[in-house]
């Protein structure tokens, strides 16, 4: 799906009151793609939604809890790592070869986990930065409703 899409649950719609349906946010932990996400999901639960999670590695704990939004760390054991690829000054085809494979030794991570996470009980619509794009197969295999939020530089 492309940016700003959604893919119904097989079998129709959802039958609960949106305010309390379950919404799990999966963001990064940069300032430019976490704190959009907050703010719009701080603004949600101000509106009276119930179901928000944030999922996010550790970092940005702080952050959402600060908001009153209900944390899932992710990737905790690859928190440096991912701090790192993003930091990278790769210069020259090897260095950001090597960052690239890196990168999607943390995106298959974090597939796996995320499929652990809501194989027992989906939410009802995922909201997947754009940069995680393992976020947004993980919720289709599952049958989730998934909107693919846009990137700053989008």
């Amino acid at each position: 799906m492309g940016r700003g899409s959604a893919r119904a649950r097989p079998g129709g719609t959802l039958s609960r009151d949106h305010r309390e349906q379950r919404i799990d946010w999966v963001v990064p932990p940069f300032a430019g793609h976490a704190y959009p996400a907050l703010m719009v999901a701080g603004r949600l639960k101000g509106m009276g939604f119930s179901g928000l999670r944030i999922l996010s590695t550790p970092s940005l704990q702080g952050a959402a809890e600060g908001l009153g939004l209900p944390f899932v760390p992710m990737l905790a054991s690859h928190e440096t790592e991912v701090l790192s690829i993003a930091n990278s000054k790769a210069r020259g085809p090897r260095a950001m070869l090597r960052q690239f494979r890196a990168t999607l030794g943390v995106l298959e991570a974090l597939g796996e986990e995320l499929g652990r996470t809501w194989s027992p009980a989906p939410p009802d619509l995922v909201i997947a930065d754009s940069v995680l794009p393992s976020a947004g197969f993980a919720a289709r295999r599952l049958g989730c409703l998934l909107y693919t939020s846009p990137s700053p530089r989008d």
